[in-house]
């Protein structure tokens, strides 16, 4: 009896670990190309989403828009020259301006970052994305300035 119910809990152990867990880091293949330009930050996927830690937008100043620190913790604000974006960690509801928004999957903190889906966040502020599968790359272009 007690050869089957560790044999049950063996098999049981090794069929959780299988399963693994659904965040990756893939900093060693995955890279983002912002106009052309390789940058380099920490990238995580989760439930096939890429999300970049929140410093990586302030960072850049090849981006039209910025992260503000709130006193909610928890409370992302973006904001450009046109508008305003709010996240919150852990939920999909946001808003643009006074529009409300969804998120497929929600920002998140670990290790003290807060993570943001790139993708959401750079088509919320118009850029364009693409993802490549084949070489796991993110391009992302923003809009040209008109004269």
């Amino acid at each position: 009896m007690k050869s089957k119910v560790f044999i049950l809990f063996m098999v049981g152990t090794v069929c959780l670990s299988l399963l693994g867990n659904k965040t990756t880091s893939a900093k060693e293949d995955l890279q983002i190309y912002l106009n052309g330009s390789k940058t380099d930050s920490s990238i995580m996927i989760v439930k096939n989403t890429v999300f970049v830690p929140i410093e990586y937008i302030n960072s850049n100043p090849k981006l039209t828009f910025g992260y503000i620190e709130g006193e909610n913790p928890k409370l992302i604000i973006l904001e450009s020259n046109d508008f305003t974006v709010y996240l919150t960690i852990g939920s999909k509801d946001a808003k643009k301006n006074d529009e409300n928004i969804k998120v497929t999957t929600p920002p998140f903190t670990k290790n003290d970052h807060k993570w943001i889906p790139l993708r959401f966040v750079a088509e919320t502020f118009g850029l364009k994305v693409n993802w490549d599968p084949n070489t796991k790359n993110v391009s992302i272009q923003t809009p040209s300035k008109s004269k």
